[in-house]
């Protein structure tokens, strides 16, 4: 660090707003260097403060509230405009309720970096402010009240390269003049519930996108087949909205593409008239997620479900709620996936598989997943013994909400299970008989057990849950137990939520979880403890 520090700057960090202003905390360690006695004059020692070598100005700060007790509050102080040589402000999750984004910032030439994500801004002028900002290149106004709409002041910023506004209130259309952020690699807009219109196709003129993010706006139209010209795109998130028409084949030139998510996008439908278009998807060679809910046309598609086999590094695939079933898979059973040894994750909540003939299947596809979800089909079972046998790598299981009676003994078997969902199901067996199914091994590394909403009856042994040493999140809620609850659970260090509502257990609960120190939610109403 050189000897040469600004003065000037130094006595502006120590205003009210950054130094003697409300905050949370004064004597906590991330604000002890603030003004200390051994730093009162050299701010470039301060925490979150970054100076220049050579010439002692300060060019970065970097004071996120990313905890309550460093949070500043109030309003940013104009003594800031003095940090002239200033590149980088990150006040990020502090608490500047009702503020807007003081006009003093845009003074600041040299700024390319600002962060004000999580800081309670509601200003009603801020989308008109930025038109000022021509100098950023970063700008993150993420989580706030950010309302109104985006303005065609947009056009100036050519060399804005991160704009998030995801998590606000903005209303109205995305402008066509986004197209003017030339240098613009990052966009979220996520989670503006009253962003209305169609995507505007000038989108596909600009060349530098990497991540495109729509999500969770009321967007209506189709989807424009120019977004297949941002050749340098790896993250498309266009889910919940409402979109309609034929998913154009273009989009099958986007040859990066790590990341594409159309979950629950409206009426997208797949082209069925020309199969030869099916064939794009099979073109996203460098696609790691995808995600498809509620696509008209795959149910009867088995060109896709061929094509996204071809992909040889998908390592999540989420395919929820198109209906499919039994005998989908089965007209197409020694169908291979390239990426069996990297896929992971597999979703095919609400489909309509009824046999075992989908753990097969799964089997099939990838002996390699850590998580699996068949949620809301019509399950019921049994579970083949060559599915938790080969299963070697599975550790999160759910099975929810289908008609499964039993026949899961097998299940214990998989020993690097951490979750298992049965809730909602048919089961009817006694507890005792369900826990005894895991082997040593499986009740060591189990932690997340749901056996909600069935018919489990049943007496338990007093020390039936002992083995369970990890656990830290069990349901038994709304079965037909109505014994004396067991001892043992009081015997689990780890256990963090234990939900018995509706059943009719006796006994004294409260004996029986004196030691139960880590337990932060319990939920015993409508039994039959004293």
């Amino acid at each position: 660090m050189s000897s040469i520090i600004d003065s000037a700057e130094c006595l502006a960090l120590s205003t009210r707003q950054i130094y003697t202003g409300e905050r949370n905390g004064d004597d906590v360690d991330g604000w002890s260097s603030w003004g200390s006695k051994q730093h009162k004059t050299d701010c470039c020692e301060w925490e979150g403060v970054f100076c220049n070598n050579q010439t002692g100005h300060v060019i970065k700060l970097h004071l996120p509230g990313d905890f309550p007790e460093f949070r500043l509050k109030g309003e940013i102080d104009a003594s800031l405009a003095e940090l002239q040589y200033l590149t980088y402000l990150n006040l990020s999750s502090n608490y500047f309720e009702d503020s807007s984004i003081p006009k003093f910032l845009a003074s600041l030439r040299h700024l390319r970096y600002l962060d004000l994500h999580d800081c309670g801004l509601s200003g009603g002028n801020i989308l008109t402010q930025l038109g000022l900002f021509s100098h950023l290149q970063y700008l993150d106004l993420s989580w706030n009240f950010v309302g109104g709409a985006i303005l065609f002041q947009l056009r100036n910023l050519s060399q804005w390269r991160h704009l998030d506004l995801s998590v606000n209130i903005l209303k109205g259309e995305i402008p066509c003049q986004l197209e003017n952020l030339s240098q613009l690699r990052h966009l979220d807009l996520s989670w503006n519930l009253n962003l209305t219109g169609a995507i505007p196709h000038q989108l596909g003129n600009l060349v530098q996108p990497q991540h495109v993010d729509l999500s969770r706006n009321n967007l209506r139209g189709a989807i424009p087949y120019q977004l297949g010209n941002l050749s340098r795109l790896q993250y498309l998130d266009l889910s919940d909205n409402t979109l309609s028409g034929t998913m154009p084949h273009q989009l099958g030139n986007l040859t990066n593409l790590q990341n594409l998510l159309l979950r629950d996008t409206g009426t997208l439908k797949i082209d069925q008239e020309n199969s030869a278009r099916h064939e794009w998807l099979s073109s996203l060679t460098s696609l790691t997620r995808l995600e498809l809910q509620n696509v008209t046309g795959l149910t009867y598609s088995h060109n896709w479900l061929q094509m996204i086999a071809k992909l040889p590094n998908l390592k999540e695939l989420t395919i929820t709620y198109h209906n499919l079933s039994d005998e989908c898979i089965l007209s197409l059973p020694s169908l291979k996936f390239n990426s069996s040894s990297s896929l992971s994750k597999l979703d095919f909540m609400g489909n309509n598989f009824k046999s075992s003939a989908v753990f097969h299947w799964i089997l099939n596809i990838s002996p390699n997943l850590v998580d699996l979800s068949l949620q809301s089909n019509q399950l019921e079972g049994p579970i083949p013994f060559e599915f938790a046998s080969l299963m070697n790598s599975l550790e999160n299981l759910d099975l929810g909400s289908n008609q499964l009676k039993g026949g899961f003994k097998f299940l214990g078997h998989i020993c690097t299970l951490h979750s298992l969902s049965l809730w909602f199901n048919l089961l009817s067996e006694e507890l005792s008989t369900i826990l005894e199914t895991f082997s040593s091994c499986a009740r060591c590394s189990l932690q997340y057990l749901d056996l909600s909403y069935n018919n489990i009856t049943g007496t338990l042994l007093p020390d039936c849950w002992s083995p369970f040493k990890s656990l830290w999140f069990s349901d038994l809620s709304n079965n037909k137990f109505s014994r004396e609850f067991p001892i043992s659970v009081g015997s689990l260090q780890v256990l963090q939520v234990l939900i018995l509502q509706n059943n009719g257990f006796t006994g004294e609960l409260f004996v029986t979880l004196r030691s139960s120190l880590s337990l932060a939610l319990l939920d015993a109403g409508n039994n039959k403890f004293f």
